[in-house]
């Protein structure tokens, strides 16, 4: 066996390696077998027999990866976004595994949940400031205005959310 062929051999072994521990996207697999000093020819050949074998698929890591997410700590769109980004999701899968992933979970709901788990056990803010901070936090999280105006309104009557949270800018 030649040195090109030991080498792929081995950086193939090293991306099985990785993927028992979980699923990850092509460019996760990418920058590990980088930090390993794997040249990217062989890690290009890599990707591509994984891919041919079904071990890596970046859409199906995204989706479940996002279902998981939305399971362990309830996030808006935008801030979801962010976060399949930064793990290597290809721009062109984006749209689609969002619109997939919210399409099961009401996004209202998720920003309620949020913010119950913001306030645990303590009362809902009745100041304007402590009103306001309390809907930033939940814009953290990636929720659009009228998602957490809604969200709000479950919690609040519903004037009051509107009092927290005019159509305008917040912040």
């Amino acid at each position: 066996m030649d040195q090109d062929a030991q080498t792929l051999q081995r950086a193939k072994q090293q991306a099985y390696r990785l993927l028992t521990y979980r699923s990850r996207t092509s460019s996760e697999l990418r920058d590990r077998l980088q930090q390993r000093g794997y040249t990217t020819t062989i890690i290009a050949e890599v990707l591509h027999q994984l891919a041919a074998d079904g071990y890596v698929d970046d859409r199906r890591v995204a989706l479940d990866w996002a279902r998981y997410r939305l399971q362990t700590k309830p996030l808006g769109r935008r801030r979801m976004a962010w976060e399949l980004q930064r793990r290597g999701l290809p721009s062109e899968s984006l749209d689609e595994v969002l619109r997939e992933v919210y399409s099961e979970f009401d996004e209202v709901m998720l920003a309620e949940q949020a913010a119950r788990q913001r306030l645990r056990s303590k009362e809902l803010p009745r100041s304007p400031r402590e009103r306001q901070r309390f809907t930033r936090y939940l814009m953290s999280l990636g929720f659009e205005a009228d998602t957490v105006v809604a969200a709000l309104g479950v919690l609040y009557s519903l004037d009051d959310a509107r009092e927290i949270m005019p159509t305008g800018d917040l912040c």
